[in-house]
């Protein structure tokens, strides 16, 4: 069997997805961010790093993706060693190619994908106040700026992680369908040993 990486665009459902299939197929649940984090603050570079120096020169230069390109790619290699497991990161998971061909080595790719509307309807269904709140401040043009920023920001990342995924499932149903189709995947997966 084996392990399962999930990728996609922020609000796609991943963590959520992954974290509930988890524990119905009874296998870890990695949260690769939080892992990361807490790696890198216990690491000796974060302990000799000029901390105000870093956030400037990630400001300035732009140079963030150098930075975390090293610190994605020397942790990931703990996973090596590691069997069975959902591993969800965020969007920029994916983005380095290093990270592309360790991730492909201990795992299955499967890239949730959802449409702009249903991002929406999510934001709406959970955030009620919220949501009237933001929508009147913008005279109710909220929900086309969250629509619009979605598309623009995510349709070439979308495109991208379908290109480097194994496996793309929708996730525009219910949170119980999502889980479903997950785990059936999942399962279809490592009855196939694809």
């Amino acid at each position: 069997m084996k392990n399962i990486i999930l990728i996609g665009s922020v609000m796609v459902g991943k963590h959520t997805l992954g974290k509930k299939v988890a524990e119905i197929l009874n296998i870890d649940f990695i949260d690769i961010d939080e892992f990361l984090t807490k790696k890198f603050r216990e690491s000796e570079d974060y302990k000799n790093i000029d901390k105000k120096k870093l956030v400037m020169d990630i400001i300035i230069s732009n140079s963030a993706e150098s930075f975390f390109k090293k610190v994605y790619y020397r942790f990931l290699k703990e996973f090596k060693a590691k069997n069975l497991f959902i591993m969800v990161g965020g969007p920029d998971l994916a983005l380095f190619d290093e990270n592309i061909s360790f991730l492909r080595e201990i795992g299955t790719i499967i890239n949730i994908k959802r449409d702009p509307d249903s991002i929406i309807k999510q934001i709406q269904d959970n955030y009620p106040e919220e949501w009237k709140e933001k929508n009147a401040k913008n005279k109710g043009t909220a929900l086309h700026d969250i629509r619009e920023l979605h598309i623009l920001e995510c349709k070439d990342l979308e495109e991208y992680y379908q290109d480097i995924a194994d496996f793309t499932i929708d996730n525009n149903e219910s949170k119980e369908e999502g889980v479903n189709k997950l785990a059936n995947l999942i399962k279809k997966i490592w009855d196939e040993n694809v």
